[in-house]
């Protein structure tokens, strides 16, 4: 009975003795919808039950419920064991049900590392064992990482040649280029339109078929730019020179710019000198004042 799950074949089994159980009651018909009703209290209520029993067995420290967690879990539920006894005296059996019969699929083997641990004596033998060894028991971590002068440079130009191509495509796609081979672009190109024109009619006829419902705001669309840069590699291209209409002037306006950069940067330095002292050439040329210097 491969495939079949254990809480459909624990669902039908609680199903059947709610049945028999109404049989046994007197009933004779009974609607779908409210046996079904039944069968998920039912069900919802042992589920709690074997929960509780799993809490008190946990918080003992076993793996495995007994009776006392049994009647834990039912004083927690609010079933007594008296009464449920009394319930079971004044009832009249009801036939045996026959439970469907579950054939297990056999368990994968586990790969185990090492060799397993016996548990100490201070552990109780009901408690699980350990798990395999390789999971908890620490190891040497070393480090790969070469740190040889050779492993530096070399990190050093494969970085400074990342960035050399990262500046080169950012070029590409703000400044104007040509291709070192004119007929392989121009195929390319014409390639890249017929395809971005089948991919625009196919999104019209969505869009007429599902009433402009077609949510495309959000995806980045293709150029044909951009399909011929994913074609053709970016070292088959080359940037065009910038133009400059009129350089003379250009050159001219640098030299002014300069001059006056560097007559701003005079004057910057003497106010440092002369900040906060007021000097006047009466005292400088003053026989005081050049006595006071001989002196």
């Amino acid at each position: 009975m491969v495939g079949i799950s254990y809480d459909n074949v624990i669902y039908k089994t609680v199903k059947n003795a709610i049945i028999a159980q109404a049989n046994a009651a007197g009933f004779v018909k009974a609607e779908g919808g409210v046996i079904d009703e039944i069968t998920n209290i039912v069900c919802s209520y042992m589920m709690s039950i074997s929960v509780g029993c799993k809490q008190y067995s946990e918080l003992a420290g076993r793996s495995t419920s007994n009776s006392f967690d049994l009647i834990s879990a039912l004083t927690d539920n609010g079933c007594e064991l008296i009464k449920l006894k009394e319930y079971m005296l004044k009832n009249p059996s009801v036939k045996s049900i026959k439970v469907p019969t579950i054939t297990t699929l056999p368990s994968e083997h586990v790969i185990k590392v090492g060799e397993e641990r016996s548990l100490p004596s201070h552990i109780p033998s009901f408690l699980p064992r350990f798990p395999n060894p390789h999971t908890y028991v620490s190891t040497e971590i070393t480090s790969d990482f070469e740190t040889s002068y050779a492993k530096a440079r070399e990190l050093q130009a494969q970085n400074k040649r990342n960035a050399e191509n990262s500046l080169f495509r950012y070029a590409l796609s703000t400044h104007d280029s040509y291709c070192l081979f004119r007929s392989l672009h121009e195929t390319v190109k014409d390639k890249a339109k017929s395809e971005l024109e089948k991919q625009e009619a196919e999104l019209q006829a969505k869009r007429a078929r599902y009433s402009d419902n077609v949510s495309d705001m959000f995806e980045l669309k293709e150029t044909t730019n951009s399909i011929v840069r994913k074609t053709i590699p970016d070292y088959y291209f080359v940037l065009k020179p910038f133009p400059v209409t009129n350089p003379t002037m250009l050159a001219l306006c640098d030299d002014q710019e300069d001059e006056s950069h560097s007559t701003m940067d005079d004057q910057m330095d003497e106010s440092k000198l002369t900040d906060g002292v007021e000097i006047s050439l009466d005292d400088m040329l003053s026989p005081d004042s050049t006595m006071s210097d001989d002196i």
